[in-house]
């Protein structure tokens, strides 16, 4: 009998390298974003843990101007093929490590949104983040919530990666 094994090489926060992973990134600087978290803060490995075993798909991405007037921002694109596909957009007008922390606050709304299967558009997002969260209209008539949950983990990732850098020094 022949028995044949695959060992698969791990990245950071546990991801499989070479197979479908979860978290998504448009380019380096946002994909070196999650190793940082994922090195540096315990908190920020378990959100992208979670996100990894769910049916989310989440595309990372930065830009130089604040999306939506806003840091950060959380989106759900559709859903098809037992899949639901979101979009981080995070503004890369901050300092790293402040970067990082929205980083994982965004990662906690990812992972509520993943505990939630009713959310598949915007409308049952809206809905959703209306029985969960603390919402307001822009100027532009669209929507923002946050929970108390993505706010608290957000400051803990960031005092987890400030004491880290504090131990280590460069």
């Amino acid at each position: 009998m022949l028995v044949v094994a695959m060992v698969l090489t791990l990245g950071m926060c546990g991801q499989a390298k070479g197979i479908d992973p979860h978290i998504r990134f448009v380019d380096s600087h946002d994909r070196a974003l999650l190793e940082r978290g994922c090195g540096q803060s315990a908190t920020f490995r378990e959100l992208a843990a979670r996100v990894e075993q769910s049916d989310l798909i989440v595309y990372v991405r930065t830009e130089y101007s604040e999306p939506a007037g806003a840091v950060g921002r959380t989106v759900i694109i559709g859903a098809a093929g037992g899949r639901r596909y979101i979009v981080i957009t995070l503004s890369r007008c901050l300092p790293a490590e402040a970067l990082v922390a929205l980083l994982g606050h965004e990662l906690q709304h990812a992972v509520e949104i993943a505990d939630a299967p009713e959310v598949v558009n915007d409308a049952t997002l809206r809905a959703f983040y209306g029985r969960i969260g603390i919402g307001q209209q822009t100027w532009d008539g669209r929507w923002q919530f946050d929970t108390d949950a993505a706010v608290a983990t957000g400051r803990h990732v960031l005092q987890e990666i400030s004491g880290h850098a504090a131990a280590h020094p460069h």
